[in-house]
Protein backbone atom coordinates (compact mmCIF):
# COMPACT_ATOMS: atom_id res chain seq x y z
CA UNK A 1 0.00 0.00 0.00
CA UNK A 2 2.84 2.44 0.86
CA UNK A 3 4.57 1.68 -2.43
CA UNK A 4 1.33 2.16 -4.33
CA UNK A 5 0.64 5.52 -2.61
CA UNK A 6 4.18 6.66 -3.27
CA UNK A 7 3.81 5.74 -6.93
CA UNK A 8 0.49 7.52 -7.24
CA UNK A 9 1.85 10.63 -5.51
CA UNK A 10 4.84 10.67 -7.84
CA UNK A 11 2.52 10.31 -10.82
CA UNK A 12 0.37 13.18 -9.58
CA UNK A 13 3.46 15.34 -9.11
CA UNK A 14 4.73 14.54 -12.61
CA UNK A 15 1.31 15.25 -14.10
CA UNK A 16 1.02 18.50 -12.17
CA UNK A 17 4.44 19.56 -13.38
CA UNK A 18 3.25 18.89 -16.92
CA UNK A 19 0.76 21.72 -16.80
CA UNK A 20 1.13 24.00 -19.79
CA UNK A 21 4.52 25.63 -19.40
CA UNK A 22 3.37 28.48 -21.61
CA UNK A 23 1.56 29.82 -18.57
CA UNK A 24 3.27 32.93 -17.31
CA UNK A 25 1.27 33.46 -14.14
CA UNK A 26 2.70 32.98 -10.67
CA UNK A 27 0.89 32.50 -7.37
CA UNK A 28 1.00 35.07 -4.60
CA UNK A 29 -0.42 35.32 -1.11
CA UNK A 30 -0.82 32.52 1.42
CA UNK A 31 -1.40 29.14 -0.23
CA UNK A 32 -4.07 26.83 1.21
CA UNK A 33 -5.48 23.39 0.52
CA UNK A 34 -7.93 23.59 -2.38
CA UNK A 35 -11.50 22.37 -2.54
CA UNK A 36 -13.55 21.38 -5.53
CA UNK A 37 -15.20 24.81 -5.53
CA UNK A 38 -12.08 26.88 -4.88
CA UNK A 39 -11.55 30.08 -6.83
CA UNK A 40 -8.79 32.67 -7.06
CA UNK A 41 -8.11 36.05 -8.64
CA UNK A 42 -6.03 36.58 -11.77
CA UNK A 43 -4.26 39.94 -11.87
CA UNK A 44 -2.96 41.01 -15.27
CA UNK A 45 -0.47 43.85 -15.63
CA UNK A 46 -0.42 45.50 -19.05
CA UNK A 47 0.69 49.07 -18.40
CA UNK A 48 -2.23 50.71 -20.17
CA UNK A 49 -5.37 52.12 -18.56
CA UNK A 50 -9.00 51.49 -19.47
CA UNK A 51 -8.42 48.56 -21.79
CA UNK A 52 -10.67 45.53 -21.99
CA UNK A 53 -9.22 42.07 -21.35
CA UNK A 54 -11.18 38.91 -22.07
CA UNK A 55 -10.35 35.54 -20.45
CA UNK A 56 -11.38 32.34 -22.25
CA UNK A 57 -11.26 29.09 -20.31
CA UNK A 58 -9.46 26.41 -22.33
CA UNK A 59 -8.59 23.79 -19.71
CA UNK A 60 -10.80 22.77 -16.81
CA UNK A 61 -9.00 21.75 -13.61
CA UNK A 62 -11.29 19.51 -11.52
CA UNK A 63 -10.05 18.77 -8.03
CA UNK A 64 -11.55 16.08 -5.79
CA UNK A 65 -10.49 16.75 -2.21
CA UNK A 66 -11.80 13.33 -1.13
CA UNK A 67 -9.50 11.37 -3.41
CA UNK A 68 -6.91 14.15 -3.68
CA UNK A 69 -7.21 13.84 -7.45
CA UNK A 70 -6.64 16.58 -10.08
CA UNK A 71 -8.05 16.08 -13.57
CA UNK A 72 -7.34 18.29 -16.59
CA UNK A 73 -9.67 18.36 -19.61
CA UNK A 74 -10.26 20.70 -22.53
CA UNK A 75 -13.35 22.87 -22.34
CA UNK A 76 -16.02 22.27 -24.97
CA UNK A 77 -15.12 25.57 -26.67
CA UNK A 78 -11.41 24.75 -26.85
CA UNK A 79 -12.14 21.19 -27.96
CA UNK A 80 -14.18 22.61 -30.84
CA UNK A 81 -11.25 24.83 -31.76
CA UNK A 82 -8.76 21.94 -31.56
CA UNK A 83 -10.90 19.95 -33.99
CA UNK A 84 -11.55 22.90 -36.31
CA UNK A 85 -9.69 23.90 -39.45
CA UNK A 86 -8.50 26.99 -37.60
CA UNK A 87 -6.04 24.82 -35.65
CA UNK A 88 -3.11 24.23 -37.98
CA UNK A 89 -0.87 22.76 -35.27
CA UNK A 90 -0.38 19.14 -34.25
CA UNK A 91 -1.94 19.81 -30.83
CA UNK A 92 -4.90 17.42 -30.46
CA UNK A 93 -4.94 16.32 -26.81
CA UNK A 94 -4.38 17.78 -23.38
CA UNK A 95 -1.07 15.95 -23.25
CA UNK A 96 -0.02 17.62 -26.52
CA UNK A 97 -0.99 20.97 -25.07
CA UNK A 98 0.81 20.36 -21.80
CA UNK A 99 4.01 19.43 -23.60
CA UNK A 100 4.25 22.74 -25.42
CA UNK A 101 7.18 24.95 -24.54
CA UNK A 102 6.49 28.50 -23.47
CA UNK A 103 7.42 30.94 -26.22
CA UNK A 104 7.76 28.23 -28.85
CA UNK A 105 6.58 28.89 -32.41
CA UNK A 106 3.91 26.23 -31.98
CA UNK A 107 2.58 27.91 -28.85
CA UNK A 108 2.59 31.36 -30.53
CA UNK A 109 0.80 29.91 -33.52
CA UNK A 110 -1.77 28.15 -31.34
CA UNK A 111 -2.52 31.28 -29.34
CA UNK A 112 -2.83 33.35 -32.51
CA UNK A 113 -5.07 30.80 -34.21
CA UNK A 114 -7.30 30.54 -31.17
CA UNK A 115 -7.59 34.34 -30.94
CA UNK A 116 -8.56 34.50 -34.61
CA UNK A 117 -11.01 31.62 -34.07
CA UNK A 118 -12.65 33.55 -31.23
CA UNK A 119 -13.04 36.56 -33.49
CA UNK A 120 -14.44 34.49 -36.36
CA UNK A 121 -16.93 32.56 -34.18
CA UNK A 122 -17.85 35.35 -31.81
CA UNK A 123 -21.51 34.39 -31.92
CA UNK A 124 -20.87 30.85 -30.68
CA UNK A 125 -17.99 31.34 -28.26
CA UNK A 126 -17.80 33.98 -25.59
CA UNK A 127 -15.38 34.97 -22.89
CA UNK A 128 -15.70 33.48 -19.42
CA UNK A 129 -14.45 36.58 -17.61
CA UNK A 130 -14.02 40.21 -18.56
CA UNK A 131 -11.93 42.86 -16.81
CA UNK A 132 -10.82 46.44 -17.46
CA UNK A 133 -7.39 47.80 -16.62
CA UNK A 134 -7.24 50.52 -13.98
CA UNK A 135 -5.20 53.72 -13.99
CA UNK A 136 -2.07 51.67 -13.22
CA UNK A 137 -2.67 49.33 -16.13
CA UNK A 138 -3.80 46.39 -13.98
CA UNK A 139 -6.89 44.27 -14.51
CA UNK A 140 -8.32 41.84 -11.94
CA UNK A 141 -10.43 38.82 -12.85
CA UNK A 142 -12.19 38.02 -9.57
CA UNK A 143 -13.32 34.64 -8.25
CA UNK A 144 -12.03 32.70 -11.22
CA UNK A 145 -12.82 28.98 -11.31
CA UNK A 146 -9.91 26.56 -11.47
CA UNK A 147 -8.44 25.98 -14.91
CA UNK A 148 -6.22 27.57 -17.51
CA UNK A 149 -7.23 30.62 -19.50
CA UNK A 150 -6.15 32.37 -22.67
CA UNK A 151 -6.36 36.13 -22.21
CA UNK A 152 -6.92 38.38 -25.20
CA UNK A 153 -6.53 42.15 -24.98
CA UNK A 154 -8.60 44.79 -26.74
CA UNK A 155 -7.64 48.46 -27.04
CA UNK A 156 -9.86 51.46 -26.45
CA UNK A 157 -10.17 55.06 -27.56
CA UNK A 158 -7.13 56.14 -25.57
CA UNK A 159 -5.17 52.93 -25.76
CA UNK A 160 -1.84 52.81 -27.49
CA UNK A 161 -0.80 49.25 -26.69
CA UNK A 162 -0.74 46.21 -28.93
CA UNK A 163 -1.45 43.15 -26.79
CA UNK A 164 0.20 39.78 -27.17
CA UNK A 165 -2.10 36.89 -26.23
CA UNK A 166 -1.04 35.16 -22.98
CA UNK A 167 -2.13 32.29 -20.76
CA UNK A 168 -2.81 32.26 -17.04
CA UNK A 169 -3.96 29.50 -14.74
CA UNK A 170 -5.72 28.88 -11.47
CA UNK A 171 -4.52 25.33 -10.89
CA UNK A 172 -3.50 23.57 -7.65
CA UNK A 173 0.20 22.83 -7.42
CA UNK A 174 2.19 20.59 -5.12
CA UNK A 175 4.05 22.01 -2.16
CA UNK A 176 5.51 19.77 0.56
CA UNK A 177 3.74 16.76 -0.99
CA UNK A 178 0.35 18.50 -0.78
CA UNK A 179 -1.85 20.29 -3.25
CA UNK A 180 -2.17 24.01 -2.57
CA UNK A 181 -3.89 26.88 -4.27
CA UNK A 182 -2.90 30.53 -4.06
CA UNK A 183 -5.52 33.27 -3.62
CA UNK A 184 -4.05 35.25 -6.51
CA UNK A 185 -2.20 34.53 -9.73
CA UNK A 186 -0.24 37.29 -11.45
CA UNK A 187 0.67 37.55 -15.11
CA UNK A 188 2.32 40.25 -17.20
CA UNK A 189 0.74 40.76 -20.57
CA UNK A 190 3.34 41.67 -23.15
CA UNK A 191 2.48 44.81 -25.04
CA UNK A 192 4.20 47.00 -27.59
CA UNK A 193 3.73 50.66 -28.38
CA UNK A 194 4.87 51.89 -31.79
CA UNK A 195 6.25 55.43 -31.82
CA UNK A 196 6.73 57.88 -34.63
CA UNK A 197 8.78 60.94 -35.48
CA UNK A 198 9.00 63.64 -38.11
CA UNK A 199 11.89 65.73 -39.37
CA UNK A 200 11.94 68.62 -41.83
CA UNK A 201 14.82 69.91 -43.94
CA UNK A 202 15.07 73.03 -46.06
CA UNK A 203 14.44 75.40 -43.16
CA UNK A 204 16.55 77.88 -41.21
CA UNK A 205 16.49 77.98 -37.43
CA UNK A 206 16.15 81.41 -35.86
CA UNK A 207 17.58 82.47 -32.51
CA UNK A 208 14.70 80.78 -30.68
CA UNK A 209 15.30 77.56 -32.66
CA UNK A 210 12.12 77.99 -34.68
CA UNK A 211 12.18 76.37 -38.11
CA UNK A 212 11.71 79.16 -40.66
CA UNK A 213 11.47 79.32 -44.44
CA UNK A 214 10.60 81.78 -47.19
CA UNK A 215 7.42 81.45 -49.21
CA UNK A 216 8.30 79.40 -52.26
CA UNK A 217 10.93 77.29 -50.47
CA UNK A 218 10.87 73.53 -50.89
CA UNK A 219 10.74 71.65 -47.57
CA UNK A 220 11.74 68.00 -47.32
CA UNK A 221 9.79 66.00 -44.72
CA UNK A 222 10.59 62.55 -43.40
CA UNK A 223 8.02 60.50 -41.49
CA UNK A 224 9.28 57.54 -39.46
CA UNK A 225 7.46 54.83 -37.51
CA UNK A 226 8.27 51.76 -35.47
CA UNK A 227 6.71 48.70 -37.06
CA UNK A 228 4.26 47.12 -34.57
CA UNK A 229 4.52 43.50 -33.51
CA UNK A 230 1.21 41.74 -34.01
CA UNK A 231 0.54 38.25 -32.63
CA UNK A 232 0.25 35.30 -34.97
CA UNK A 233 -3.20 35.01 -36.50
CA UNK A 234 -4.04 38.70 -36.03
CA UNK A 235 -6.94 39.71 -38.24
CA UNK A 236 -6.65 43.49 -37.87
CA UNK A 237 -3.17 44.68 -38.74
CA UNK A 238 -4.15 48.20 -39.78
CA UNK A 239 -0.99 50.32 -39.84
CA UNK A 240 -0.75 53.61 -41.70
CA UNK A 241 0.83 57.06 -41.71
CA UNK A 242 -1.56 59.99 -41.94
CA UNK A 243 -0.02 63.40 -42.62
CA UNK A 244 -2.03 66.63 -42.73
CA UNK A 245 -0.54 69.75 -44.27
CA UNK A 246 -1.81 73.16 -43.21
CA UNK A 247 -3.12 75.41 -45.98
CA UNK A 248 0.22 77.23 -46.06
CA UNK A 249 1.89 74.09 -47.41
CA UNK A 250 1.44 72.45 -50.80
CA UNK A 251 2.40 68.84 -51.40
CA UNK A 252 5.00 68.88 -54.16
CA UNK A 253 5.74 65.15 -54.45
CA UNK A 254 3.43 62.87 -56.38
CA UNK A 255 2.55 59.39 -55.12
CA UNK A 256 5.28 58.00 -57.39
CA UNK A 257 7.88 60.41 -56.00
CA UNK A 258 7.35 59.59 -52.32
CA UNK A 259 10.16 57.30 -51.16
CA UNK A 260 9.27 54.66 -48.53
CA UNK A 261 12.09 52.70 -46.90
CA UNK A 262 12.26 49.79 -44.45
CA UNK A 263 15.04 49.30 -41.90
CA UNK A 264 16.03 46.05 -40.22
CA UNK A 265 16.75 46.24 -36.47
CA UNK A 266 20.07 48.04 -35.74
CA UNK A 267 20.72 48.70 -39.43
CA UNK A 268 21.38 52.16 -40.82
CA UNK A 269 20.96 50.92 -44.39
CA UNK A 270 17.39 50.66 -45.57
CA UNK A 271 15.54 48.90 -48.35
CA UNK A 272 13.35 50.98 -50.65
CA UNK A 273 9.88 49.42 -50.55
CA UNK A 274 7.59 48.83 -53.51
CA UNK A 275 4.48 50.97 -53.92
CA UNK A 276 1.41 48.87 -54.59
CA UNK A 277 2.93 45.81 -52.95
CA UNK A 278 4.42 46.88 -49.63
CA UNK A 279 2.34 50.03 -49.27
CA UNK A 280 -0.16 52.26 -51.02
CA UNK A 281 -0.34 56.06 -51.21
CA UNK A 282 -3.56 58.08 -51.10
CA UNK A 283 -3.57 61.86 -51.53
CA UNK A 284 -6.81 63.61 -50.62
CA UNK A 285 -6.58 67.39 -50.60
CA UNK A 286 -4.16 68.39 -47.85
CA UNK A 287 -4.04 64.84 -46.45
CA UNK A 288 -1.48 62.19 -47.31
CA UNK A 289 -2.01 58.53 -46.36
CA UNK A 290 0.54 55.72 -46.58
CA UNK A 291 -1.02 52.32 -45.80
CA UNK A 292 1.32 49.40 -45.15
CA UNK A 293 0.83 45.74 -46.01
CA UNK A 294 1.83 44.31 -42.64
CA UNK A 295 2.76 40.84 -43.90
CA UNK A 296 5.33 42.41 -46.20
CA UNK A 297 6.91 44.89 -43.80
CA UNK A 298 6.74 43.09 -40.44
CA UNK A 299 10.39 42.01 -40.78
CA UNK A 300 11.45 45.64 -40.51
CA UNK A 301 11.91 47.47 -37.22
CA UNK A 302 11.26 50.90 -38.74
CA UNK A 303 9.82 52.41 -41.88
CA UNK A 304 10.25 55.94 -43.24
CA UNK A 305 8.52 58.03 -45.90
CA UNK A 306 10.16 61.05 -47.58
CA UNK A 307 8.34 63.73 -49.56
CA UNK A 308 8.63 67.41 -50.51
CA UNK A 309 6.25 70.30 -49.88
CA UNK A 310 6.35 74.00 -50.75
CA UNK A 311 5.60 76.87 -48.40
CA UNK A 312 2.90 78.57 -50.44
CA UNK A 313 1.22 81.97 -50.78
CA UNK A 314 -1.25 81.14 -47.96
CA UNK A 315 1.51 80.75 -45.38
CA UNK A 316 0.76 82.34 -42.02
CA UNK A 317 3.20 85.09 -41.07
CA UNK A 318 4.60 85.25 -37.53
CA UNK A 319 4.76 82.81 -34.67
CA UNK A 320 1.17 83.05 -33.42
CA UNK A 321 0.05 80.17 -35.63
CA UNK A 322 2.80 79.21 -38.02
CA UNK A 323 2.43 76.59 -40.73
CA UNK A 324 1.70 73.30 -39.04
CA UNK A 325 2.22 69.82 -40.39
CA UNK A 326 0.62 67.07 -38.26
CA UNK A 327 1.63 63.44 -38.63
CA UNK A 328 -0.39 60.65 -36.98
CA UNK A 329 0.77 57.06 -36.90
CA UNK A 330 -2.41 54.97 -36.63
CA UNK A 331 -2.41 51.27 -35.85
CA UNK A 332 -4.76 48.58 -34.59
CA UNK A 333 -4.19 47.82 -30.92
CA UNK A 334 -6.96 45.23 -30.96
CA UNK A 335 -5.53 42.77 -33.50
CA UNK A 336 -8.27 40.14 -33.09
CA UNK A 337 -11.22 42.50 -33.35
CA UNK A 338 -12.31 43.36 -36.86
CA UNK A 339 -10.37 43.19 -40.10
CA UNK A 340 -7.57 45.28 -41.51
CA UNK A 341 -9.05 48.60 -42.60
CA UNK A 342 -8.31 50.54 -45.77
CA UNK A 343 -10.56 53.48 -44.88
CA UNK A 344 -8.10 55.21 -42.54
CA UNK A 345 -9.93 54.97 -39.20
CA UNK A 346 -9.53 58.04 -37.05
CA UNK A 347 -7.14 57.88 -34.10
CA UNK A 348 -10.10 58.19 -31.70
CA UNK A 349 -11.78 55.09 -33.12
CA UNK A 350 -12.11 52.34 -30.45
CA UNK A 351 -9.54 49.62 -30.97
CA UNK A 352 -6.89 51.88 -32.50
CA UNK A 353 -3.83 53.52 -31.04
CA UNK A 354 -1.91 56.50 -32.36
CA UNK A 355 1.26 58.47 -31.96
CA UNK A 356 1.38 62.09 -33.09
CA UNK A 357 4.33 64.15 -34.32
CA UNK A 358 4.12 67.77 -35.44
CA UNK A 359 6.39 70.28 -37.10
CA UNK A 360 5.71 73.99 -37.50
CA UNK A 361 7.49 76.21 -40.00
CA UNK A 362 7.40 79.96 -39.46
CA UNK A 363 7.86 82.77 -41.94
CA UNK A 364 8.20 86.51 -41.41
CA UNK A 365 7.47 89.71 -43.30
CA UNK A 366 9.13 93.10 -43.85
CA UNK A 367 7.71 96.61 -43.67
CA UNK A 368 9.79 99.54 -44.96
CA UNK A 369 8.87 102.93 -43.50
CA UNK A 370 10.25 105.55 -45.89
CA UNK A 371 10.39 109.20 -44.73
CA UNK A 372 12.32 112.45 -45.18
CA UNK A 373 15.47 112.91 -43.14
CA UNK A 374 14.88 115.16 -40.11
CA UNK A 375 11.12 114.96 -40.78
CA UNK A 376 9.74 111.52 -39.83
CA UNK A 377 6.17 112.63 -40.52
CA UNK A 378 7.01 113.35 -44.15
CA UNK A 379 6.41 110.02 -45.87
CA UNK A 380 8.06 109.33 -49.22
CA UNK A 381 6.39 107.43 -52.03
CA UNK A 382 7.87 105.67 -55.06
CA UNK A 383 11.11 104.53 -53.43
CA UNK A 384 12.00 101.13 -54.90
CA UNK A 385 14.14 98.57 -53.07
CA UNK A 386 15.64 95.29 -54.16
CA UNK A 387 15.74 92.69 -51.37
CA UNK A 388 18.67 90.25 -51.32
CA UNK A 389 19.43 87.45 -48.89
CA UNK A 390 22.75 86.77 -47.18
CA UNK A 391 24.00 84.93 -50.27
CA UNK A 392 23.34 87.93 -52.47
CA UNK A 393 20.39 86.25 -54.17
CA UNK A 394 17.59 88.60 -55.15
CA UNK A 395 14.45 87.78 -53.22
CA UNK A 396 12.07 90.44 -54.47
CA UNK A 397 11.40 94.10 -55.20
CA UNK A 398 9.08 96.50 -53.37
CA UNK A 399 8.02 100.14 -53.91
CA UNK A 400 6.73 102.45 -51.20
CA UNK A 401 3.16 103.66 -51.50
CA UNK A 402 1.65 107.11 -50.86
CA UNK A 403 1.96 106.51 -47.11
CA UNK A 404 5.66 105.71 -47.40
CA UNK A 405 5.19 101.99 -46.70
CA UNK A 406 6.27 98.93 -48.64
CA UNK A 407 5.73 95.34 -47.47
CA UNK A 408 7.13 91.98 -48.48
CA UNK A 409 5.63 88.82 -46.98
CA UNK A 410 7.29 85.42 -46.56
CA UNK A 411 10.93 85.63 -45.45
CA UNK A 412 12.89 83.06 -43.49
CA UNK A 413 14.96 84.19 -40.53
CA UNK A 414 18.26 85.67 -41.62
CA UNK A 415 20.19 88.72 -42.78
CA UNK A 416 18.99 90.76 -45.75
CA UNK A 417 20.19 93.81 -47.65
CA UNK A 418 17.83 96.47 -49.02
CA UNK A 419 19.30 98.29 -52.01
CA UNK A 420 17.47 101.43 -53.12
CA UNK A 421 17.25 101.36 -56.91
CA UNK A 422 14.90 104.33 -57.33
CA UNK A 423 14.83 107.30 -54.97
CA UNK A 424 11.77 109.41 -54.21
CA UNK A 425 11.54 112.46 -56.43
CA UNK A 426 13.74 115.27 -55.11
CA UNK A 427 15.68 113.04 -52.74
CA UNK A 428 19.10 111.48 -52.87
CA UNK A 429 19.49 107.81 -53.80
CA UNK A 430 20.94 105.89 -50.87
CA UNK A 431 24.62 105.29 -51.57
CA UNK A 432 24.84 102.07 -49.48
CA UNK A 433 22.48 99.13 -48.96
CA UNK A 434 20.61 98.87 -45.67
CA UNK A 435 21.35 95.61 -43.78
CA UNK A 436 18.64 94.10 -41.58
CA UNK A 437 18.31 90.92 -39.53
CA UNK A 438 14.99 89.12 -39.15
CA UNK A 439 14.31 86.50 -36.49
CA UNK A 440 11.95 86.03 -33.57
CA UNK A 441 14.23 87.91 -31.16
CA UNK A 442 13.99 91.19 -33.10
CA UNK A 443 11.57 94.07 -32.63
CA UNK A 444 8.38 93.59 -34.64
CA UNK A 445 5.37 95.64 -35.59
CA UNK A 446 1.68 94.86 -35.58
CA UNK A 447 0.21 95.58 -38.96
CA UNK A 448 -2.90 95.30 -41.05
CA UNK A 449 -2.21 94.29 -44.63
CA UNK A 450 -4.03 93.26 -47.77
CA UNK A 451 -2.68 90.77 -50.28
CA UNK A 452 -3.35 90.89 -53.99
CA UNK A 453 -2.62 87.74 -55.97
CA UNK A 454 -2.64 87.32 -59.73
CA UNK A 455 -2.81 83.95 -61.46
CA UNK A 456 -1.69 82.35 -64.70
CA UNK A 457 -2.20 79.07 -66.53
CA UNK A 458 1.40 79.17 -67.79
CA UNK A 459 3.49 77.09 -65.40
CA UNK A 460 6.70 78.64 -66.78
CA UNK A 461 5.51 81.98 -65.40
CA UNK A 462 4.51 80.55 -62.03
CA UNK A 463 6.08 82.09 -58.96
CA UNK A 464 6.15 78.84 -56.96
CA UNK A 465 5.80 76.04 -59.51
CA UNK A 466 2.87 74.24 -57.84
CA UNK A 467 -0.86 74.61 -58.32
CA UNK A 468 -2.35 77.46 -56.32
CA UNK A 469 -4.65 76.83 -53.36
CA UNK A 470 -7.23 79.07 -51.75
CA UNK A 471 -7.17 79.93 -48.05
CA UNK A 472 -9.04 76.68 -47.26
CA UNK A 473 -6.52 74.53 -49.12
CA UNK A 474 -8.77 73.84 -52.14
CA UNK A 475 -7.05 73.70 -55.56
CA UNK A 476 -7.64 76.66 -57.89
CA UNK A 477 -8.43 76.40 -61.62
CA UNK A 478 -8.59 78.78 -64.58
CA UNK A 479 -10.49 78.33 -67.81
CA UNK A 480 -8.39 76.62 -70.43
CA UNK A 481 -6.68 79.24 -72.59
CA UNK A 482 -7.13 82.02 -70.01
CA UNK A 483 -4.09 84.20 -69.28
CA UNK A 484 -5.33 85.32 -65.88
CA UNK A 485 -8.45 86.36 -64.01
CA UNK A 486 -10.16 85.07 -60.91
CA UNK A 487 -9.72 81.31 -60.46
CA UNK A 488 -12.34 78.75 -59.47
CA UNK A 489 -11.84 76.63 -56.35
CA UNK A 490 -12.73 72.96 -56.68
CA UNK A 491 -11.39 69.74 -55.18
CA UNK A 492 -11.47 68.04 -58.58
CA UNK A 493 -10.56 69.48 -61.98
CA UNK A 494 -13.67 70.95 -63.66
CA UNK A 495 -14.24 70.29 -67.34
CA UNK A 496 -12.61 72.95 -69.50
CA UNK A 497 -10.32 74.14 -66.73
CA UNK A 498 -6.59 73.78 -66.08
CA UNK A 499 -4.52 74.33 -62.92
CA UNK A 500 -4.03 77.94 -61.85
CA UNK A 501 -0.59 79.09 -60.75
CA UNK A 502 0.43 82.15 -58.77
CA UNK A 503 1.92 84.78 -61.07
CA UNK A 504 2.48 87.51 -58.47
CA UNK A 505 1.74 88.40 -54.88
CA UNK A 506 1.63 91.99 -53.62
CA UNK A 507 1.27 92.88 -49.95
CA UNK A 508 -0.01 96.36 -49.08
CA UNK A 509 0.08 97.94 -45.63
CA UNK A 510 -3.23 99.45 -44.56
CA UNK A 511 -3.15 101.76 -41.57
CA UNK A 512 -0.19 102.72 -39.45
CA UNK A 513 1.95 99.88 -38.09
CA UNK A 514 2.14 99.76 -34.31
CA UNK A 515 4.33 98.03 -31.79
CA UNK A 516 4.12 94.27 -32.09
CA UNK A 517 5.84 90.98 -31.36
CA UNK A 518 7.20 88.00 -33.27
CA UNK A 519 3.66 86.63 -33.21
CA UNK A 520 2.68 89.42 -35.61
CA UNK A 521 5.64 88.57 -37.81
CA UNK A 522 6.24 91.95 -39.45
CA UNK A 523 9.75 93.31 -39.02
CA UNK A 524 9.66 97.10 -39.48
CA UNK A 525 12.67 99.10 -40.60
CA UNK A 526 12.81 102.89 -40.88
CA UNK A 527 14.78 104.35 -43.79
CA UNK A 528 15.27 108.10 -44.30
CA UNK A 529 16.24 109.99 -47.46
CA UNK A 530 17.99 113.38 -47.63
CA UNK A 531 16.89 115.96 -50.13
CA UNK A 532 18.84 116.30 -53.37
CA UNK A 533 21.63 118.98 -53.79
CA UNK A 534 20.38 120.47 -57.16
CA UNK A 535 18.63 123.82 -56.88
CA UNK A 536 15.11 123.95 -58.16
CA UNK A 537 14.59 125.88 -61.40
CA UNK A 538 11.79 126.72 -63.88
CA UNK A 539 11.85 126.63 -67.63
CA UNK A 540 14.11 124.60 -69.88
CA UNK A 541 17.86 124.26 -69.97
CA UNK A 542 18.06 127.01 -72.65
CA UNK A 543 16.60 129.58 -70.28
CA UNK A 544 19.15 128.65 -67.66
CA UNK A 545 22.04 129.06 -70.10
CA UNK A 546 20.84 132.51 -71.28
CA UNK A 547 20.39 133.64 -67.68
CA UNK A 548 23.90 132.62 -66.68
CA UNK A 549 25.37 134.21 -69.82
CA UNK A 550 23.53 137.49 -69.11
CA UNK A 551 24.81 137.60 -65.56
CA UNK A 552 28.38 137.06 -66.79
CA UNK A 553 28.06 139.88 -69.41
CA UNK A 554 26.67 142.26 -66.79
CA UNK A 555 29.57 141.53 -64.47
CA UNK A 556 32.07 142.09 -67.29
CA UNK A 557 30.44 145.42 -68.22
CA UNK A 558 30.55 146.56 -64.61
CA UNK A 559 34.24 145.76 -64.40
CA UNK A 560 35.02 147.73 -67.60
CA UNK A 561 33.02 150.73 -66.42
CA UNK A 562 34.81 150.90 -63.08
CA UNK A 563 38.20 150.57 -64.79
CA UNK A 564 37.46 153.46 -67.24
CA UNK A 565 36.36 155.77 -64.40
CA UNK A 566 39.57 155.16 -62.47
CA UNK A 567 41.65 155.90 -65.60
CA UNK A 568 39.73 159.18 -66.19
CA UNK A 569 40.46 160.36 -62.64
CA UNK A 570 44.18 159.90 -63.15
Amino acid sequence: MKKTCAFLLAAVMIFAMALPVCASSSGSGTAAAPASTSTANIVVTSGNANDELDAYKVVTAAFDETTNNLTLTFTDAFSAFIKSESNKTAVKTVDDYCNLTSGSDTMKTLLGEFSAYVKATGSTISYDYKATTDADGKATFSNVAMGQYIIIGAGNTTGAKIYQTVTAEVVPEISDSKYVLYPEYDVTMKTSTPTSDKTVKGTTADTNNNATASIGDTLSYELSADVPTYPNGATNTTFYMGDTLSNGLTLKSTAEQIVVTGYIENSATGTVLTRGTDYTVTISGQKLYIDFTYANIKKYAKVTADYDAILNENAKVGTSTGNLNTYDLIYSNSPFHGDTSTTHPDKDTPGYGSHESTKTVYTYALIINKYAKDSPDTKLANATFQIKDANGTAVGTVTTDANGYAAYSGLEAGTYTLTETTAPTGYKLLSDPVTIKIDSSQAFASSTTTTTTTYTTDKTKAKYGVQALNAEGTPLWLAEGATGGEPTANAAQPAGYVPAYVASVTTTVTGTPGTGTAADGYYKTDIANAKGSTLPSTGGIGTTIFTITGICLMLAAAVLLITKKRMSVR
